[in-house]
């Protein structure tokens, strides 16, 4: 996986927390080695009040460690 910080143009959604991410706040985009099409967003600093999928019990497909 490689991973960059980039300013967002467009609203995306966090794929750990399943929030919101307004464009022009910075968020990580995370891309897979193997398959470039699949493309993540991270909130960046972590999400906010600590509401991610492991927290909530929801099914959580990314993890970055």
């Amino acid at each position: 996986m490689s991973e960059r910080l980039v300013t967002l143009r467009h609203d995306q959604l966090c794929d750990l927390c399943h929030r919101k991410i307004p464009a022009g706040e910075k968020a990580y985009l995370v891309r897979d080695d193997f398959w470039p099409m699949d493309v993540r967003f991270e909130h960046r600093g972590g999400c906010p009040e600590s509401r991610t999928a492991e927290n909530t019990g929801e099914k959580n497909t990314t993890s970055r460690q």
